[in-house]
C-alpha cells in the first residue's frame, strides 16, 4: 500500500511495515492500526478497499460537526441559530404532543373509573338477583311441597 517509512501522526512511531499503517483518505495523515482504534485482529480483516477508504478521526468530526466542511458558504451565527431555532421548534411540537398525549391520558383514566364503577354496581346488582333468584327456587320448591299434599292421585280409573 505504502512504500516510504512514515511517522504515526499520534504515537509519532516510526512506521517502516506497509502493512501497519492506515492513510487518511481526506487529510492524507498516517496513524499505525492501534492509535486508528483498531486491534490488530480487526485490522488484518479489513479489506484493501476499507483501508484506502479510511478516515481519521480529526477528519470524521470536521466532516459531520463542522458546518463550514459541509458549506464554506454557511455563516456559523447563523447555522447555529437557525439550528437553534429548528430545536425549538422541535421541542415546542414535542411539548405539544405530550400535551395533548397528557390530555388523552386523562380522558382514558376517568373513562376507566366510570367503567370500574359501573362494573361494581353491575357486580352488586348481579349478587343481588343471584339472591333473589335462590330465594324464588326456595319458595318453588315450598309451594310444590305443598301441592304435593293436597293433591289427590285416583288410579285404576279407566
Amino acid at each position: 500500500m505504502y512504500n516510504m517509512s512514515a511517522t504515526c501522526l499520534k504515537c509519532h512511531a516510526d512506521l517502516t511495515q506497509n502493512e501497519d499503517k492506515l492513510e487518511c483518505s481526506i487529510c492524507k495523515d498516517i496513524a499505525d492500526y492501534y492509535c486508528a482504534g483498531y486491534s490488530e485482529h480487526d485490522f488484518k480483516k479489513m479489506s484493501n478497499n476499507t483501508k484506502a477508504r479510511f478516515t481519521c478521526e480529526k477528519c470524521l468530526v470536521i466532516k459531520h460537526y463542522s458546518p463550514k466542511a459541509n458549506n464554506p458558504n454557511k455563516n456559523s451565527g447563523t447555522y447555529l441559530e437557525n439550528n437553534i431555532e429548528e430545536l425549538m421548534k422541535s421541542v415546542s411540537f414535542m411539548s405539544e404532543q405530550f400535551d395533548n398525549f397528557s390530555t388523552k391520558l386523562d380522558n382514558v383514566i376517568m373513562e376507566l373509573k366510570n367503567m370500574k364503577i359501573e362494573n361494581d354496581k353491575v357486580k352488586s346488582k348481579n349478587i343481588h338477583l343471584s339472591e333473589e333468584v335462590i330465594v324464588l327456587k326456595s319458595k318453588i320448591d315450598d309451594i310444590e311441597q305443598i301441592n304435593l299434599g293436597i293433591t289427590v292421585d285416583i288410579t285404576g280409573i279407566p
